[in-house]
């Protein structure tokens, strides 16, 4: 495996996006993406680190299960990916420009699913019905009150028993 030296990502330029064309042309489109939203954002990293340092602290092993919601390009997949590199990722989001990036950077490291979170079938769609941790980072705050109060508790009965969901 390539070793985690350089890029805000903590990976080579060809870690986890690959080598090919379209791989490096994915990830310099994820490095633009995070660029901008770290302009938004400008404390992003350190809330993805805190959100990776209680997976850790709560999650035992070096493979978790991570259910990555409105996951978008891939951010925090790649980042748990980077800290956890057994984890077993599910990413779902519902917009096919952000999920194109997300598979062409995460490549087979991660299952990524287009499914719209507003819809109460969603999870339906999930490979697996349980997960060590719920990761999400900006976008849930666009769903509406009821629709937000059903995600979370679709998402608590996701987190393996034992296990409370991690989300931000």
């Amino acid at each position: 495996m390539t070793p985690y030296i350089t890029g805000s990502l903590g990976r080579t330029a060809d870690g986890l996006a690959g080598t090919d064309g379209l791989s490096a042309t994915a990830a310099a489109w994820q490095e633009s993406w995070d660029r901008q939203q770290e302009a938004y954002l400008p404390d992003r990293e350190e809330r993805f680190a805190a959100m990776l340092d209680a997976v850790d602290a709560l999650v035992d092993g070096d493979s978790p299960r991570l259910l990555d919601l409105a996951g978008g390009t891939g951010t925090i997949s790649l980042r748990a990916l980077a800290r956890f590199p057994r984890a077993r990722i599910t990413l779902v989001d519902l917009d096919p420009a952000l999920l194109a990036l997300a598979r062409a950077s995460l490549l087979d490291r991660a299952t990524v699913l287009c499914a719209d979170l507003s819809h109460p079938g969603w999870h339906d769609r999930l490979p697996h019905r349980d997960y060590d941790a719920v990761l999400t980072a900006t976008a849930l705050h666009w769903l509406p009150a009821e629709r937000l109060a059903d995600l979370y508790g679709r998402t608590t009965g996701a987190a393996a028993p034992g296990r409370a969901p991690r989300q931000r």
